[in-house]
């Protein structure tokens, strides 16, 4: 084959099939892009064998259809020479084993990897699709992938789950609910490392997705471009194990402006220890009041006060207490800056809750 594409198109398709981040694996097709021309439709395509990413165009112009119609080329080298080239378009012509490159005034003949064991990309049947609001899923997946990876630690990795219209993760230390407005019978467990469709959908646009589940596969059409990720196949965490030693009858609660708890937080998390991140929380005995700081490994302070409304059995009240400000600011950054927060007080757990969403992060061993 033979083809023409502009570069700066060429560039976002590219950058689509990128959001398969290979980053393991000894077979070469692991680190390729497969360029495919079925047609007038030019497919790029790239795979860890766990995830798919599949960019399709017909802005191409093809100037030969001969065989071979596919090839597989060094995703790296390729994508670097397409973001770097000062042109408008880029020319390719396939044979056998090498690829020609023009570029401007690039000039060159690349090897190509063998096609033949590069694996067979699964594609929906187009059988029981459901159709998400892309906006929707899209925050809900923001809002609380934080709490399924712990530190991002890999032996802590866990899923995201959807169902009954919520979406919520958690590694066992920390938790996140929200909810999606999505329809009720979309029910999917997500793999952590799945959440690259992420970027892929900001990429291919649109308004809606197509969601459909194979025995195998979950795939995301959206528009032309396609994502797939292998099936989990995991028994989902019960939420009733977290919540096991979490005191339902809390003994009080405050409640507090979002945006004014990130202020205090991002400003005294300034002078908070290294090691632990700890910031000292403490309401006053009037209940009217929360004091928050912190020192460093320098002996530097930091102190602030701000009004709140403390509810419940304000005399068996936990008035005292330390938080990680890494986590508690994960936690913030899901409620929209907006909404006033409760915050009940455990002896494990912070809990923040708001119409839409609720949290839970563990509290500091004192």
């Amino acid at each position: 084959m033979e083809i023409s594409i502009k570069r700066d198109f060429l560039e976002h398709l590219l950058g689509k099939a990128s959001t398969v981040s290979v980053t393991g694996g000894k077979a070469l097709f692991l680190k390729s892009f497969l360029l495919e021309l079925d047609g007038e439709t030019l497919k790029i395509a790239r795979t860890d064998m766990e995830l798919v990413a599949v960019a399709y165009t017909k802005q191409v112009v093809v100037d030969s259809m001969e065989v071979p119609t596919r090839v597989l080329i060094d995703a790296e080298r390729f994508y670097d020479l397409v973001k770097i080239s000062n042109c408008e378009m880029i020319h390719l012509k396939v044979f056998k084993d090498e690829v020609e490159i023009e570029a401007g005034e690039y000039k060159g003949v690349w090897k190509t990897y063998d096609l033949s064991k590069y694996p067979s990309i699964a594609t929906s049947l187009g059988k029981n699709v459901i159709k998400l609001d892309r906006k929707k899923f899209v925050r809900a997946l923001e809002r609380s992938n934080y709490a399924a990876s712990r530190g991002q630690m890999q032996t802590n990795l866990r899923q995201v789950m959807f169902e009954n219209g919520r979406c919520w993760a958690t590694d066992m230390a920390r938790y996140q609910e929200v909810t999606t407005n999505l329809p009720r019978m979309f029910k999917m467990t997500l793999p952590i490392v799945a959440l690259d469709l992420v970027k892929f959908v900001g990429l291919s646009g649109g308004d809606s997705i197509e969601f459909e589940e194979t025995e195998d596969f979950y795939f995301f059409k959206v528009k032309d471009d396609l994502f797939s990720c292998r099936h989990p196949h995991v028994k989902v965490v019960k939420e009733s194990l977290l919540f096991k030693n979490l005191n339902d009858t809390r003994q009080g609660n405050f409640i507090v402006t979002v945006q004014k708890l990130k202020d205090v937080i991002s400003r005294i998390c300034l002078t908070a220890e290294t090691k632990a991140g700890k910031v000292h929380f403490e309401i006053s005995n009037d209940g009217k009041t929360l004091v928050v700081s912190a020192k460093d490994d320098f002996k530097n302070k930091s102190k602030e006060a701000f009004p709140i409304l403390l509810q419940g059995n304000k005399k068996e009240t936990i008035r005292k207490f330390d938080m990680n400000w890494v986590l508690l600011s994960e936690a913030l950054q899901a409620i929209k800056e907006t909404k006033a927060v409760q915050i009940f007080v455990d002896k494990e757990y912070l809990v923040l809750k708001t119409e839409d969403s609720k949290a839970l992060i563990p509290m500091l061993k004192t």
